[in-house]
């Protein structure tokens, strides 16, 4: 009776051959025992309902893990898609990050040496000489029109209070688009199960199927063995004196012919009389009765450890599949995600052409501030080139004016020097000749020299201070120079 997998392991109640054949009493021992261990019919027909929900896991696997690939590579396409899309917003986002980068440090620099010319107009006092004496003392920057500086800085903070803006709702809708990815992606990572369990792309159902094809064919190969050493014990009796009586005896007695009836096993012995044997195949017979005898608890026992452990596979099937379901369950709710994601990726797409439209009508009014910018440096610094122009001019003007003095001087000695002449000579001959000529023949015989008066009627030039005059002039041929 021992199965392919069943080694003999006599035990020590079943006897040998060589202490005499088996009594009466084993031989009933023997068959009662025997019959027990039908009842092992029960864990075969379990085992062959384990292989039919296998079989119909093993199918439900296949449908499943098509569903799951299938899925997978949609979803797989779909995100590449939506993260080419983010990959553009950021494109976006970073090159107009970049350039208003760049247009503000341009704007600083031109802002830096605006300031540097304001600050050389704040430290230069206006020459005292050049405004009137009751004036408290100004700087070239009282000249300033102040306000318009600070309206074009004003104008610069608003236009970047507007890209800023621009950028902050392009932040918001490219965030908005992260978290939508990142549920999706949580999803497709395949999130942490509350039974531990985690999908792989190996299925361990095929494998565990034809394990439990194994044990269930093997169960019923013990089972057959178990039948009939059965079979073999009610010869046995039969061939033995008495036995007939003794197996109907024993067979009133036990209740296990009706529990293993409601098992459909019919265990009625028939009770014609079998063909006579020789002794020597008695003993054949009882020899090969013993020795299975010694078997029967082990092959019940391994049957019932194949069943425990085909209900443990089983039960790693279930499992897997309840996973399948899981995952197949976690790529549905992806795919709605990503329809989702799909519905709204137009809105940010359109807030990517916003940001673009509204960076690119900032940039161009940048650009013009920072030329007016510029502007304004290139008129204050000319005005402080001016300003030195005008202490050369001046000094200039009062160098010309003590020129035309000097001239005046010695013209005023000139014509004092003829008018004095002129009044000795009229004198001299209005003594020689007066008392000739009748009065009323020249009535301007008797007038004085013609007198000449140069006056000074305007030009006011101031004298400029020596330190501010030296100062100017070396500032102007620093101009002169390209140092300035």
């Amino acid at each position: 009776m021992a199965p392919p997998s069943a080694p003999a392991s006599p035990a020590s109640s079943a006897g040998s051959l060589n202490d005499g054949p088996p009594s009466l009493d084993q031989l009933v021992e023997y068959y009662l025992v025997s019959k027990r261990s039908l009842s092992s019919i029960s864990h075969v027909w379990h085992a062959r309902e384990i292989v039919e929900s296998a079989r119909a896991a093993l199918e439900e696997n296949a449908v499943l893990a098509a569903k799951i690939t299938f899925l997978r590579h949609a979803l797989g396409r779909q995100v590449a898609k939506l993260e080419g899309i983010r990959h553009g917003l950021a494109l976006v986002d970073g090159e107009g990050a970049e350039g208003f980068k760049t247009m503000v440090d341009a704007l600083d620099a031109a802002s830096t040496r605006l300031n540097s010319t304001l600050d050389v107009l704040r430290e230069t006092a206006v020459e005292p000489a050049l405004r009137p004496w009751t004036e408290p003392p100004k700087h070239l920057f009282d000249f300033v029109d102040e306000s318009g500086v600070h309206e074009l800085y004003a104008s610069i903070k608003a236009s970047m209070d507007r890209f800023d803006g621009a950028r902050s709702a392009l932040t918001v809708t490219a965030q908005a688009f992260d978290d939508d990815l990142e549920r999706v992606q949580v999803v497709l990572r395949g999130a942490v199960r509350d039974k531990g369990e985690v999908y792989t792309e190996g299925s361990v159902v095929p494998a565990l199927f034809y394990a439990l094809e194994t044990h269930a064919t093997e169960t019923a190969s013990h089972l057959e063995g178990l039948v009939k050493h059965y079979d073999l014990c009610v010869s046995a009796l039969k061939h033995t004196e008495g036995g007939g009586d003794a197996m109907t005896r024993a067979s009133a007695d036990d209740q296990q012919a009706s529990a293993l009836a409601g098992l459909g096993v019919d265990l009625r012995v028939d009770d014609t009389v079998p063909p006579s044997i020789s002794d020597e195949e008695r003993a054949g017979m009882l020899a090969v009765l013993v020795k299975d005898a010694a078997e029967v608890d082990d092959v019940v026992a391994e049957i019932r450890d194949r069943l425990a452990e085909m209900e443990e596979q089983l039960a790693q099937i279930r499992a897997f599949i309840d996973g399948l379901h899981d995952r197949n369950g976690e790529l549905q709710t992806a795919l709605r995600l990503v329809k989702q994601v799909a519905t709204a990726t137009p809105a940010y797409i359109a807030a990517c052409l916003d940001f673009q439209g509204a960076w690119e009508e900032e940039k161009g009014v940048l650009r013009a501030k920072m030329d007016e910018v510029e502007g304004l440096r290139e008129f204050y610094s000319g005005f402080a080139g001016a300003y030195d122009g005008l202490l050369v001019e001046a000094h200039r003007r009062l160098l010309v004016k003590r020129e035309m003095e000097k001239v005046v001087h010695a013209a005023s000695v000139q014509i004092e020097r003829l008018y004095q002449a002129d009044l000795k000579e009229r004198e001299k001959f209005r003594a020689a000749q007066a008392e000739y000529i009748p009065s009323d023949l020249w009535p301007g015989l008797t007038r004085p020299p013609p007198a000449y008066t140069v006056a000074l009627e305007e030009g006011d030039c101031p004298e400029i201070g020596a330190a501010a005059l030296e100062g100017a002039v070396k500032r102007l041929g620093g101009v002169k120079r390209g140092e300035r």
